[in-house]
């Protein structure tokens, strides 16, 4: 079940509502890190770190986290456009001492 306004996690899917859709992918060593966009679970990083896999957004603002447990979270804002794919790349900063 997605939240309203999120079409499936893939490559190429054009949405169901007829709103435009973007995407984002993210390049993270942590794959097994959580995202949320705007506060809504989307699944893990390894769902969106490949060419044919990322999350496809309404066109517009978002906030995107990514979390673990073990390390600190990133929390950054993307403005998605539609038919274009958005990479973040970077590291999680490990929480221990």
């Amino acid at each position: 079940e997605y939240a309203i306004g999120y079409a499936p996690y893939g490559f190429g899917y054009a949405g169901y509502s007829g709103a435009p859709y973007g995407g984002l992918r993210i390049d993270l060593p942590q794959r097994d890190a959580e995202v949320y966009v705007d506060g809504y679970f989307v699944g893990i990083v390894d769902n969106f770190d490949g060419v044919a896999q990322q999350a496809n957004l309404e066109a517009g603002p978002h906030q995107i986290e990514i979390r673990s447990p073990e390390f600190e979270t990133i929390t950054f804002n993307v403005n998605i456009e539609p038919g274009r794919t958005i990479t973040y790349r970077g590291s999680m900063h490990d929480l221990r001492p």
